[in-house]
């Protein structure tokens, strides 16, 4: 096997096949559940999974605030209130989730 930079050459094409599937499993639907990375031994891979689920997670967790916050508003919260809620200031949550 021929070593490059960032491992041997059997490695890179690991990761480009584990890259692959992230991207299938990305694409197939809009929020992607979390894989579990348990069973792979391949710690770099298991490093890669846990990167692709923190886009996941967090991806989701933006849409969901999006909803609860605009929920909130309808409501009649008012923006220092929600902003407690999240712990920063009501001109903070004003400037990212007013349309």
């Amino acid at each position: 096997m021929t070593d490059t930079p960032h491992g041997t050459a059997a490695d890179l094409s690991y990761y480009e096949r584990l890259g692959e599937q992230i991207d299938m499993d990305m694409t197939a639907t809009e929020y992607p559940e979390p894989t579990d990375i348990s069973d792979d031994p391949n710690p770099g891979a298991r490093l890669k999974r846990l990167v692709y689920q923190k886009r996941v997670f967090e991806r989701e967790n933006k849409r969901q605030t999006r909803i609860i916050v605009d929920e909130l508003r309808r409501r009649g919260t008012s923006w220092n209130a929600i902003g407690e809620l999240m712990n920063i200031s009501g001109e903070a949550v004003r400037k990212q989730y007013s349309q």
